[in-house]
């Protein structure tokens, strides 16, 4: 959004799972590098006026507004929540929330 060149994390290929695999990070590592998405990705949506504003998806061919891509990021998250509760109950026990 906005010409912002935003870098990879862990790798400069376009393939997500390369871009984002912090398998050879330390947890402090991981974690900061997240930290700083999130506060590039609040930087882009409140300088974003309106949500419809778009920018081409190098990944898809196609643009897509920020809206859309907010959406896939909530997706993504609700998505893998559910097998993260799976775990966390096999490891403490605790059920629920």
């Amino acid at each position: 959004m906005g010409g912002a060149d935003v870098p990879r994390l862990w790798s400069e290929t376009h393939g997500f799972q390369a871009a984002y695999d912090a398998s050879g990070a330390t947890r402090a590592q991981a974690f900061a590098g997240w930290e700083a998405d999130v506060g590039r990705s609040r930087a882009v949506e409140t300088a974003a006026e309106p949500l419809d504003v778009t920018a081409y998806v190098a990944t898809r061919k196609e643009d897509a507004s920020l809206r859309t891509l907010m959406l896939r990021v909530i997706h993504d998250y609700a998505r893998q929540n559910g097998p993260a509760d799976f775990l966390r109950d096999a490891v403490d026990g605790t059920t629920g929330t």
